[in-house]
């Protein structure tokens, strides 16, 4: 298919406008469910991150969609947009979509309790606080942005609770698990203890900070003559 598409590619560089055209997938033809998840409906809107690759052997070690490593790609993908305003309209397009994707999938795996957990798609696994407020933060500021809209607010806002939660009385950031490598097994990453990390510390702050600076824009807004 990588012919076909280099040619669509082509052609739309010369000024073909896809815009109007409408497709299906072949799998749905064929009869499958949209829930099944083996569709590809279900794996565009399941756009999360496996955590590591490698080339010997070509796989994705456990296929662990780790937690603390997909919230950096929720905070990097809104902070390059701010870093970068010029960024060329089809990057932008690109990764504002996929930044809105990963969006939608974490809120649907979001706990009752505000917390994400390190293996984001298993319920047996433990909370993550780090990721936690790495996702709170990246949301936050993707609204300020405009990349998604202000329906998200509220997964934002539990998420954020949940980290303020875990601040003890000596202000140490609790559950943010310990420097993860890539494991080969799902178990592998259940059994990484919590420790009081600077990362964890780090994400915090900087999930805190967005949150003091958002507050105060606000209140200097309220403060302007009509």
């Amino acid at each position: 298919m990588e012919p076909v598409y280099a040619k669509l590619r082509a052609a739309h560089a010369q000024g073909l406008s896809f815009a109007q055209v409408r497709s299906f997938n072949l799998d749905e033809y064929l009869g499958l469910p949209r829930t099944h998840p083996q569709t590809y409906r279900s794996t565009m809107g399941r756009l999360l991150w496996y955590h590591g690759w490698t080339f010997e052997g070509r796989h994705n070690f456990a296929k662990a969609f780790w937690a603390r490593g997909n919230s950096w790609a929720t905070i990097a993908i809104p902070e390059l947009m701010s870093i970068v305003p010029d960024l060329p309209a089809a990057e932008k397009r690109i990764l504002g979509a996929v930044f809105q994707s990963q969006v939608k999938t974490l809120t649907d795996l979001q706990c009752e309790d505000g917390f994400f957990r390190t293996l984001l798609n298993d319920d047996a696994a433990q909370i993550e606080s780090s990721a936690t407020a790495g996702i709170a933060y990246g949301i936050s500021r993707g609204i300020e942005l405009g990349l998604i809209d202000d329906s998200y607010r509220a997964v934002a806002d539990r998420a954020f609770d949940a980290v303020v939660r875990c601040i003890d009385d000596d202000g140490i950031v609790t559950h943010c698990s310990d420097g993860t490598p890539m494991g080969h097994t799902l178990q592998f990453y259940k059994d990484i203890p919590d420790i009081p990390a600077p990362y964890g510390q780090a994400l915090t702050m900087l999930m805190l900070v967005e949150a003091m600076t958002r507050q105060t824009d606000k209140a200097e807004l309220a403060d302007v003559p009509a």
